[in-house]
């Protein structure tokens, strides 16, 4: 048996691809190294080194033929040799590109956990795995192992979409996979926005709580109700920001999640919130609070799930029923845009839809 040669081939499709080229029974086979670069001299050193576990990899399995008298399967020297070469690439791409970009805290957070799934899916490990069909897949795996909605697979989707550009902008693939999939991932229901209304707030307030932890999980809420701020606003609070105008507390803050400056004034509910812990609000982590609120739901009687986001929605309802313009909700939520801040807008205009629709339904019946 003639012994195949290997050897490297760079841009023989003129994309600057890296081929390795396998000679055997006067053919010659053709198979993607996954890497592409101006030059064979302007490789990485883990370029370099890809390359040499390449070499390796087919050079074993052919001593390994050799050695039994086995035919060399070109096919075989692809999943064997170049497959393994590749393996966990792309993963291995997504963890340096969050590492080395500088973001905040919660965004990290958000991409940790993306970067966690990914690996526990273990499917979309290499460069040659991003097809639209595997990406839909992973969504759909994502959707039935993780407690989360389409808005929640969203976000998921976002993160590997960035992820998948950046890909393309570092030339390790040729086309973009996500850009056959406009339309194909639902968004969710942006729409639907959950808050408490005045009487569940009223229960949320005055109901006693059983323990402390339930207590501290209740009264941060609470806080959240009466000052619109996000739960990383809160935790990052600091009653020293704050000065007092004719008795009333307002800054002008920094929204730790996106940067953007919004105005707070502490409302009176908020300032006795802050009274009863000597202005330094429990410290609870955001797991562990939406695991008290639980409870809390189920002894307040409430129908709504309580958890920390729903303060920052019950608010700006609550500001924009009782006459708040929508650019001044804009600004107290620290929003970007005013079409965020309508979307508080467009549930109350459906809420008095409604309420007309119940009260005609009464005239109907009864004339």
């Amino acid at each position: 048996m003639r012994i195949p040669t290997i050897k490297f081939v760079h841009d023989r499709r003129h994309n600057g691809t890296v081929e390795v080229r396998i000679a055997m029974n006067c053919k010659s086979y053709y198979f993607s190294t996954g890497i592409k670069a101006k030059s064979m001299t302007r490789l990485s050193y883990e370029e370099h080194e890809r390359l040499q576990i390449i070499r390796n990899n087919i050079e074993g399995y052919i001593n390994h033929c050799l050695k039994t008298d086995t035919p060399v399967s070109v096919a075989a020297i692809r999943v064997n040799a170049l497959q393994e070469a590749a393996r966990d690439e792309f993963i291995e791409f997504c963890n340096d590109r969050v590492n080395d970009r500088e973001m905040r805290a919660s965004t990290r957070k958000k991409y940790d956990v993306f970067l966690n799934s990914l690996a526990d899916y273990g499917k979309l490990s290499t460069f040659q795995d991003l097809t639209p069909g595997n990406i839909l897949t992973y969504l759909e795996w994502i959707r039935h192992n993780k407690p989360v909605n389409d808005a929640g697979v969203y976000n998921y989707y976002k993160c590997l979409r960035t992820l998948v550009n950046e890909a393309v902008l570092f030339e390790k693939i040729n086309t973009n996979p996500c850009s056959k999939l406009r339309g194909q991932v639902k968004t969710g229901n942006r729409m639907l926005i959950e808050y408490l209304t005045t009487s569940d707030l009223d229960k949320l307030v005055n109901t006693p709580m059983p323990s402390e932890m339930m207590e501290h999980a209740r009264d941060l809420l609470v806080f959240l109700c009466f000052t619109g701020m996000r739960y990383s606003d809160m935790i990052a609070f600091d009653i020293n920001n704050y000065h007092k105008e004719h008795d009333i507390w307002i800054a002008n803050s920094e929204a730790v999640k996106t940067g953007t400056v919004f105005v707070s004034q502490l409302l009176t509910p908020a300032v006795r919130i802050l009274e009863k812990y000597n202005y330094q609000l429990p410290k609870m982590s955001n797991q562990k609070m939406n695991y008290a609120l639980k409870s809390v739901q189920v002894v307040c009687n409430i129908k709504q799930r309580l958890h920390t986001h729903l303060g920052r929605h019950t608010f700006a309802t609550y500001m924009l029923s009782h006459g708040a313009a929508p650019q001044n909700v804009m600004r107290m939520l620290g929003h970007s845009r005013i079409s965020q801040t309508m979307r508080y807008a467009a549930i109350l205009a459906k809420d008095v839809r409604s309420d007309y629709s119940k009260v005609d339904a009464v005239f109907k019946t009864a004339m």
